[in-house]
């Protein structure tokens, strides 16, 4: 019922991976789709109560990206109405860097993307990875590099007052996110986006 990515059978593969937690009589199924010549793959998570109790879910994050190292610029599209899309680009450091929305929506100001591309990388040289999440609602979309200089990459709904009553019987869907990979720059990363 999320917005998603589409595309014909021949041309994509998904993966399910099913985790059960029997104390907690939850189920959470990992899926991981790729389409055929695109360095892209496509992460989203599902959680079902099996039990006969409600649950509360506060957080669920659509993905989670570890690089291990730190020579990342952070790229982020920011603006205001008329004036959306705005190019920052910040050199990572030590902790979180983040952009978020709460609105209620992704809106002009905050879009639900961002790219880590290498300090010497442009619109056609330097590793980058992309990552953008198919949702309009409050998002979350992080990188944190920790005491060991790796990167923790994240992305998904707001975890900030997020919660969501699961009933038994019932399931919860995390919107879809897409992580591109690309050697050819932001450009690389974005004709693969377009594709």
């Amino acid at each position: 019922g999320l917005p998603a990515t589409f595309g014909r059978e021949q041309d994509a593969m998904t993966l399910c991976i099913l985790c059960r937690d029997t104390h907690a009589r939850l189920e959470l199924e990992l899926r991981y789709s790729v389409f055929r010549g695109l360095n892209a793959i496509l992460r989203s998570a599902l959680v079902r109560n099996t039990g006969d109790k409600n649950c509360r879910l506060r957080r669920l994050l659509s993905a989670t990206l570890t690089l291990d190292e730190d020579g990342y610029d952070m790229l982020t599209l920011n603006g205001s109405w008329a004036r959306e899309r705005h190019v920052e680009r910040c050199r990572l450091h030590m902790g979180k860097q983040r952009v978020d929305s709460l609105r209620g929506e992704s809106s002009h100001q905050h879009s639900p993307f961002f790219a880590l591309l290498e300090h010497n990388g442009d619109e056609d040289r330097g590793i980058c990875y992309g990552l953008n999440l198919i949702y309009s609602g409050n998002f979350m979309a992080q990188a944190e590099v920790d005491q060991h200089r790796t990167v923790r990459a994240q992305l998904g709904i707001n975890p900030t007052d997020f919660t969501w009553l699961l009933e038994p019987g019932e399931e919860f869907a995390a919107p879809e996110a897409v992580l591109v990979w690309s050697e050819q720059g932001l450009g690389g990363m974005s004709r693969t986006f377009h594709d």
